[in-house]
C-alpha cells in the first residue's frame, strides 16, 4: 500500500497584490514585516521601513510589522514610504 496515496498536499501559498503587483506569500498567517519582505523578494521597489496597509471592508488599515494577520487570495496591500504617510 502506498502511503503517499492518502497524503493530500497542503498548499499554504497565497497570491496577493502589493502596490498592484502579484506577490505570492508563503503562508496565510503572516506578519506585516513578512509581507513587506515578500514584496521585496518579488522585486517590488519597496524597503523594509515602508508602512503596510491592507484593504479591508473598502478601506486601507495599517498593519504593524510585528502584527500577524490572516491573508486571503487576491487581498490588496499598499506599501508606502514612511515620508509619504500623511
Amino acid at each position: 500500500m502506498n502511503s503517499l496515496a492518502h497524503h493530500k498536499p497542503v498548499t499554504k501559498h497565497v497570491a496577493v497584490l502589493i502596490n498592484g503587483a502579484k506577490v505570492t506569500l508563503p503562508e496565510k498567517e503572516i506578519t506585516g514585516a513578512s509581507i513587506i519582505e515578500a514584496g521585496i523578494a518579488a522585486g517590488l521597489p519597496i524597503q523594509t521601513d515602508f508602512v503596510l496597509y491592507a484593504r479591508r471592508e473598502g478601506e486601507y488599515t495599517k498593519i504593524e510589522p510585528g502584527e500577524t494577520i490572516t491573508v486571503h487570495t487576491n487581498e490588496k496591500f499598499r506599501a508606502v514610504a514612511p515620508d509619504d504617510v500623511a
